[in-house]
């Protein structure tokens, strides 16, 4: 059971306990028993709209990934939940290829729906480019990648189109295994 919850529960204790009073069971008081119906009152109203929000309210996952605003490509990853209500995130802006780090507030991202599937393929993909210090789809001569199930080196990129010397244009979407920096340095330790 969440805190709210246990909160929420408390809160109806609290009204059962002044609809007794309200009721002259522990007082004959007419005094004692307005005021409990007043409080009564403001308490349902309080109960009532906690129960909707707990309703309404978006859970985020550490490791889920939402959308902000499909018409800007903004995607999403939930990197840390704090115990407040604010969410620690990871944006991709796929219009501009960058990746930006945020600590938001949960009602500003409350509504946002989860991200598609195409989607979080996009945002991974992104990010591993981005491991390797290059934006999506950046592919350089010497880079070694799995294009047809086989691993190939690029010759050339000419117009977003990656050439390797067995196959000639790859085809579909190559995974970058290594760039060529990486086959350099990895060259010179070895």
């Amino acid at each position: 059971m969440t805190e709210q919850k246990i909160n929420v529960e408390k809160l109806r204790e609290t009204a059962r306990d002044l609809r007794n009073i309200k009721n002259g069971i522990g007082t004959t008081s007419n005094k004692v028993k307005m005021a409990a119906f007043i409080t009564l009152k403001h308490l349902n109203e309080v109960i009532g709209r906690l129960e909707l929000l707990e309703d309404n309210q978006q859970t985020f996952k550490v490791g889920e990934y939402y959308k902000k605003d499909s018409s800007f490509g903004y995607i999403y990853k939930v990197i840390e939940n704090s115990m407040t209500e604010m969410q620690s995130v990871k944006f991709y802006d796929s219009a501009a290829g960058t990746f930006k780090e945020f600590t938001l507030h949960e009602k500003a991202i409350a509504h946002d729906p989860d991200a598609t599937t195409e989607e979080i393929a996009l945002f991974k993909r992104a990010e591993h480019f981005h491991s390797k210090g290059r934006k999506l789809n950046e592919f350089r001569a010497g880079d070694l990648v799995i294009a047809d199930d086989d691993y190939e080196i690029v010759e050339t990129v000419e117009s977003n189109a990656i050439f390797t010397k067995k196959h000639g244009m790859a085809l579909g979407h190559p995974f970058l295994f290594m760039t060529a920096e990486e086959q350099e340095a990895t060259e010179v330790k070895g």
